[in-house]
């Protein structure tokens, strides 16, 4: 998992190539107009989704994906994202997709905010949407999923 500010996902590109067509179709658009949900991408391994919602008090379940790098980008709004032990997820049985999903209690969490990234390599549980004590809010954020 990396945190970083969003000026310095060029220096990741190394760890996924998939992450300069993220890159791309980030600067393409000025997402904050955009409207809500998939949104095409020329590279047939990325999808790329804009999504808004409140955040909650509660974390929900854990995402894993087998074969799949997931880069969140938020736009708007703030929320906290909780990261589990990469262990938990080794027992899970993936579906035809290669996700799974894990019940679990964070062993960290990160405070995403406009202008950050967070980059999550395959077998790396997390979640998101949760709220900084007492500071509900609207995120929008892009969500790519890249193929590995």
């Amino acid at each position: 998992m990396i945190y970083d500010e969003l000026s310095f996902l060029h220096t990741y590109i190394s760890l996924n190539h998939g992450l300069t067509a993220a890159m791309q179709i980030l600067e393409a658009k000025q997402w904050k107009d955009e409207p809500l949900g998939f949104h095409p991408t020329d590279n047939a391994r990325i999808t790329c989704e804009l999504v808004a919602y409140e955040n909650s008090s509660q974390p929900g379940p854990y995402q894993v994906f087998e074969e799949k790098t997931r880069l969140y980008v938020v736009i708007e709004g703030e929320e906290l994202m909780g990261i589990s032990w990469r262990e938990h997820a080794r027992s899970l049985s993936f579906d035809g997709e290669g996700q799974a999903t894990l019940i679990a209690d964070p062993i960290g969490v990160i405070h995403a905010k406009s202008g950050h990234f967070a980059l999550f390599m395959p077998g790396e549980p997390h979640t998101s949407g949760m709220e900084s004590p007492g500071k509900k809010a609207l995120v929008r954020k892009l969500i790519f999923t890249i193929s590995d």
